[in-house]
């Protein structure tokens, strides 16, 4: 169980919590939700204060608060079909709930599950603007603590997690970036979608670095041509599913972190769901309607998502360029439709069927989708560098205060770029309202193809 908060709604709360420091201060998170594969997590939407007149008592080491404050929110809690969170100061310590506590969010949550049945609900106690600790009261009215408490923004933080011993394997990367650091990536849940050239190469990377739990999704098998770029491959996997080659990878290593393998599309609803279990998602594929997906899992998830591409220009075997990208997404930065990476055009030319796509295609009215790439394992694994390092420096900030939600890099000039581009206003992506949304129907408010639809 977890809860995931965005950059700026930590702060709102530091800022209504810590006005004053002689008494107890509250507020409400309004959440979305995210509920599967046995994990529960809540996600920020808004943050709201608990106005001075709707206190019964404030003092300085307890308070209670009146049902007319919260009633019209859980209202809106209800039609959303999400969940609140209830988060108060304890300017004096301690960081723990207290008995006091204990008995007022349970009237509190009693009357919230009258209101807004269904699913949990969670409380936070505060200490310092980004000090916390916290726990979510389900349906039978007893609280359970919180695994999870995960900050997203210009940089990716854990505020509340597990505080394991550090395995002196990963003793390098220790002197580098601290213990902390090492502690954050083996909590960590990681997506990799496609582990083609690109993909395993990040697969590979995240395994060395201690990733947790890896989990890769690609429905594509191995085939000769591959084995020029594919990381752990061999000429004998020949047929073989290419994750069945990243679990082997990561069998043969030996690392702690574990990995989860989906021979699968993430055009199918069933396995694009398996991504919100996800802290992280690198974007591998160079197919559109995948990308499209990704950028609506980094909104309504709050998931960053590092996408990752790599092109080779060439004719007649003379390199015209070569270039890479690395896009980073999150709420309130241009997603993949508003940078021209997916388009319309695009998308409808990958929804037709495989013989009118190629009809077309000969014809020049569709680029040839299904014509092989370019592709050569230098630039691939660089590129996928350059995505790790955008992970490293959203975890650490080692590269200072940037900014920037994109890297492009040309190897023929070379050139190295970095930029920060707006979303449009029409965009989805622009739209605040879908950010922390969480689960609905349709998925991602997306149309899926029919034998796919189910959870």
């Amino acid at each position: 169980m977890s809860l995931t908060l965005r950059d700026e709604h930590l702060k709102e709360l530091g800022r209504l919590l810590f006005s004053r420091s002689d008494v107890e201060s509250a507020a409400y998170v309004v959440c979305g939700r995210s509920v599967g594969g046995g994990h529960e997590r809540l996600l920020s939407r808004a943050v709201l204060p608990v106005e001075a007149p709707h206190y019964l008592r404030r003092e300085a080491d307890r308070l209670s608060i009146s049902d007319e404050s919260f009633v019209p929110i859980v209202k809106r809690v209800r039609a959303e079909g999400g969940a609140l969170v209830l988060a108060h100061s304890h300017p004096e310590g301690p960081l723990a709930f207290s008995a006091q506590d204990d008995a007022e969010e349970e009237r509190f949550f009693r009357a919230v599950q009258r209101r807004a049945p269904g699913g949990s609900h969670g409380s936070l106690v505060l200490t310092a603007p980004d000090t916390l600790v916290g726990r979510l009261w389900g349906p039978d009215g007893r609280p359970t603590p919180l695994e999870r408490v995960t900050v997203v923004g210009e940089r990716l933080r854990l505020l509340a997690g597990d505080h394991r011993g550090v395995s002196p394997i990963f003793d390098r990367q220790v002197r580098a970036f601290g213990p902390d650091v090492q502690r954050v990536l083996e909590q960590l849940v990681i997506g990799v979608v496609g582990v083609g050239g690109t993909g395993s190469a990040v697969f590979e990377q995240l395994l060395r670095l201690g990733v947790g739990h890896i989990l890769v999704i690609d429905d594509d098998r191995f085939d000769p041509t591959n084995v020029n770029r594919v990381h752990g491959s061999r000429l004998s996997d020949v047929g073989l599913p290419k994750v069945d080659i990243a679990e082997r990878t990561a069998r043969e290593v030996g690392l702690p972190g574990r990995v989860t393998a989906i021979n699968g599309s993430i055009l199918d609803a069933s396995v694009a769901r398996q991504l919100r279990r996800c802290d992280v998602v690198f974007g591998c594929t160079d197919r559109q309607f995948p990308r499209l997906i990704l950028s609506r899992i980094a909104t309504r998830y709050l998931t960053p998502v590092i996408d990752v591409g790599a092109l080779v220009d060439s004719q007649d075997g003379a390199i015209r360029s070569l270039a890479g990208r690395v896009t980073t997404l999150i709420p309130g930065a241009a997603c993949l439709l508003c940078r021209g990476q997916v388009t319309p055009e695009g998308l409808r030319a990958e929804a037709l069927a495989p013989d009118e796509r190629r009809r077309l295609a000969a014809e020049g009215y569709v680029r040839g989708l299904d014509a092989a790439a370019p592709a050569v394992v230098p630039f691939t694994t660089a590129v996928a560098s350059l995505g790790i390092a955008e992970l490293l420096q959203r975890l650490t900030g080692f590269m200072g205060a940037r900014g920037s939600t994109e890297t492009l890099v040309r190897f023929d000039l070379p050139k190295l770029a970095t930029n920060k581009a707006a979303s449009i206003p029409t965009c989805d992506c622009a739209d605040a309202s879908t950010w922390g949304r969480g689960d609905e129907e349709p998925f991602l408010g997306l149309t899926w193809r029919p034998e796919a639809s189910k959870p």
